[in-house]
């Protein structure tokens, strides 16, 4: 009906590229994966808002299967075309996405996206209403998670391999399934106009932006890094960077 309304959501794997050319090794940029399991939560939360979720996708690794939620639809595995691809991210309510181009073909249409599991700091959704969170960088020889001022004095924000990664000692986390649903819930009643930051949230805004100078790809963002997962990981992310020799 003229009421009914959707969004979209998306988890990148490796199931296209292996389609589309079996005979190269795309392992490299693995890192930019996630799993669509962690992303049903905020599936199952749209539907109890009387919405409903396609999972997008051109080719998958893992069909969803049986959700027992007929509001959340694997079209990926089920009914995608061409046409629709475009037509629903077009049409949907936001885009829940990650590291990929199908986020792009939702902000061409003026679609606000969720962008989760990104994977590098040299990077932030182009409209203002948009929404990002990220994956952590974990570092093996400290045993801990990377600060973003760690992240920026060692030049990890940008790298293009994940053997980038292995010879760093670093290994990238998941957003978890808690942080893609706050998330959501976010852009939810940002649209809805009920959202509410302390000033607080706006100070750690405020920091994110600042540690970017003017040469940096991501100076000046007009998006907004997701308010509670600041809230959740700020004692982390904010923290003085370790020592050179990673000792805390």
């Amino acid at each position: 009906t003229n009421k009914d309304w959707f969004i979209c959501f998306h988890n990148r794997d490796s199931a296209y590229l292996q389609r589309e050319q079996p005979g190269r090794d795309w392992s490299y940029h693995d890192y930019r994966d996630c799993d669509v399991k962690n992303f049903l939560p905020a599936a199952e939360y749209i539907t109890r808002l009387g919405g409903f979720a396609l999972r997008m996708g051109s080719a998958v690794s893992e069909p969803l299967g049986l959700t027992g939620n007929t509001r959340i639809i694997d079209y990926a595995a089920e009914h995608r075309s061409d046409f629709l691809d475009v037509y629903l991210l077009a049409k949907c309510r936001f885009m829940l996405g990650c590291d990929t181009g199908l986020t792009l073909v939702a902000t061409a249409f003026d679609t606000p996206v969720v962008y989760t599991n990104s994977a590098r700091l040299d990077f932030a959704p182009f409209l203002e209403r948009d929404i990002f969170i990220q994956k952590k960088y974990f570092d093996e020889a400290a045993g801990r998670v990377l600060s973003y001022r760690d992240i920026l004095a060692r030049g990890h924000e940008y790298f293009l391999n994940s053997s980038y990664l292995s010879e760093h000692r670093l290994h990238l986390v998941e957003n978890t399934a808690e942080e893609i649903l706050d998330a959501t819930r976010e852009m939810q009643e940002r649209l809805a106009g009920i959202f509410q930051e302390s000033p607080e949230d706006r100070e750690l805004q405020r920091r994110y932006r600042a540690l970017f100078n003017a040469r940096h790809t991501c100076y000046a963002h007009q998006s907004h890094i997701g308010r509670d997962f600041l809230r959740r990981n700020k004692d982390v992310l904010f923290v003085n960077p370790l020592p050179k020799n990673g000792v805390a």
